[in-house]
């Protein structure tokens, strides 16, 4: 979007304006942050009114009047009354409207109320889940200009292979023909009272299946005990750096539970630990448990949820379910005397907040290169799906693939949101098939090692070292050792048998 922007600036004649558009408080405030920090525009006074950032409906109508470079707003502030007609608000044909996730919100209602205001503007649409089965998004915003699949992602090395592993807790299993659109009415953190009615009449046996302390006890168990070892990659240099995780969950509530768990799991498992390096005589095992220790001690965690009415409301509401939410709201609200928050201290490679418990912020949108692992535990399907596992394909040196453990099931739903994605992309690829997949099962990791390490054997063989030798000798010590010598030796007598 940005470097669009600047190019029509800078290579079409004309006064051109543009207001992009979202339907997130979190993206809105991301994608303009994103701007100011590539120089886009220089950044308002704080103090003065943000004449890039309408405050509210009246304003957006104002601001739409004059000639601005640059506005950004939510698709929601073109909500009107009930029974009114949406003014005209200029007839200017140099408006140029960017539309970020072009999804249902940009289709009716509310995006008409925009094209009302703006009858002469141009319209460009941003996606990564476009709505091909019926072909909404080609409809409403024209042909498609650009295509770039997962495939030609990975091979470019724009972002990682991804590879997802089934770990449903062995507590109880959720019924498939229990999810419906239960999918749908969860992307919303803040669900309406109809929404919450019709989740508690016709999902009652999902959400308490889904709640239930001895299965998350499972998941947190689980979680405790993998990500230590998962989340640490090793650069060009040899230097070892550990990676970041997103744990996501059905609703706000469980994701609280799901963080206060994992810290009640992770001092435990620390407990464990400490007694096997003390038993331990095999000094690799030592080792790998004396890191997992150190990462585990050095972790810090949080949860990120949206707030629905004022702090003292959100706190009653965690209340009544046993749970202190002000904590993490602090966190998330307030930043540290660098004007730091905890997604700046997320996204730094660096920093000690690792893993973050969400529900539906961050899932879109949301770029964490040091993401490298997600445990999904809540329904998701179509686009929502697709977007969320990408949160775990974004490159980082040392960063070979992403992992996705599904506790839920929800790669059930893979194949058929691929689906739609075929249909709509095979006549613009000429009837032929979409190999195209996301996602491949871990099985095919552990595939590509064996293959790997077979490779390595037979190479070896033919500069005459038989590694199974070494692997195979029966006391280990110095004739071992002597060996290894040997065969390192003839390995460095070329720089081609190094590489």
């Amino acid at each position: 979007m940005i470097f669009f922007s600047k190019k029509v600036h800078r290579k079409v004649n004309g006064n051109w304006s543009f207001l992009i558009i979202t339907d997130r408080k979190d993206l809105d405030g991301q994608i303009y942050r994103n701007f100011i920090e590539t120089g886009t525009f220089a950044k308002p006074d704080d103090k003065k009114e943000n004449f890039y950032r309408p405050a509210n409906k009246e304003k957006l109508r104002e601001y739409l009047q004059l000639n601005k470079n640059y506005l950004f707003t939510m698709i929601f502030k073109f909500g009107i009354e009930k029974g009114k007609t949406y003014p005209q608000l200029t007839d200017r044909n140099n408006w140029i409207v960017i539309v970020d996730e072009a999804h249902h919100t940009k289709y009716k209602g509310l995006a008409e109320n925009m094209r009302i205001a703006l009858p002469n503007a141009q319209f460009i649409a941003f996606t990564g889940t476009p709505l091909l089965k019926n072909e909404l998004t080609k409809d409403k915003f024209g042909e498609y200009v650009s295509e770039y699949n997962f495939a030609q992602s990975i091979e470019d090395g724009t972002t990682v292979p991804l590879y997802y592993k089934k770990s449903v807790p062995k507590v109880e299993q959720v019924n498939q023909d229990l999810v419906g659109d239960a999918a749908a009415i969860l992307e919303d953190e803040n669900l309406s009272e109809e929404q919450k009615m019709k989740l508690d009449k016709e999902y009652s046996t999902l959400l308490q299946i889904v709640r239930r302390d001895d299965r998350l006890n499972e998941i947190a168990k689980h979680i405790v005990q993998h990500f230590p070892y998962r989340l640490d990659v090793e650069d060009d240099e040899g230097n070892r750096r550990p990676m970041k995780a997103m744990v996501i969950s059905i609703d706000k509530f469980t994701a609280v539970k799901m963080y206060e768990k994992v810290q009640y799991f992770a001092k435990e498992e620390i407990k464990d630990l400490r007694r096997k390096v003390i038993s331990e005589r095999n000094p690799e095992l030592k080792l790998r448990y004396q890191r997992a220790i150190k990462f585990i001690e050095e972790t810090k965690m949080a949860v990120v949820i949206s707030q629905e009415g004022s702090d003292k409301d959100e706190q009653a509401t965690f209340k009544k379910e046993n749970l202190d939410i002000k904590p993490h709201r602090d966190l998330m609200d307030s930043p540290d005397d660098d004007g730091r928050n905890i997604e700046d201290y997320f996204k730094n490679e660096t920093n000690p907040y690792r893993i973050v418990f969400v529900t539906a912020m961050w899932m879109t949108g949301f770029d964490a290169p040091a993401v490298s692992t997600l445990y999904l535990d809540k329904p998701l399907q179509n686009h929502t799906l697709m977007q969320t596992i990408a949160r775990a394909n974004r490159v980082i040196e040392g960063k070979k693939n992403g992992l996705i453990i599904d506790y839920f099931g929800v790669f059930r739903n893979l194949k058929k949101a691929l689906a739609d994605y075929a249909e709509g992309t095979k006549d613009r690829n000429q009837g032929q098939e979409d190999n195209e997949y996301p996602a491949k099962e871990f099985e095919e990791l552990l595939a590509l090692l064996e293959q790997a390490i077979e490779e390595v054997k037979t190479y070896c063989k033919s500069l005459g070292i038989n590694i199974e030798t070494i692997l195979n000798y029966g006391e280990k010590g110095f004739k071992e050792i002597e060996l290894f010598q040997d065969y390192a030796n003839i390995i460095l007598t070329k720089d081609d048998y190094k590489r």
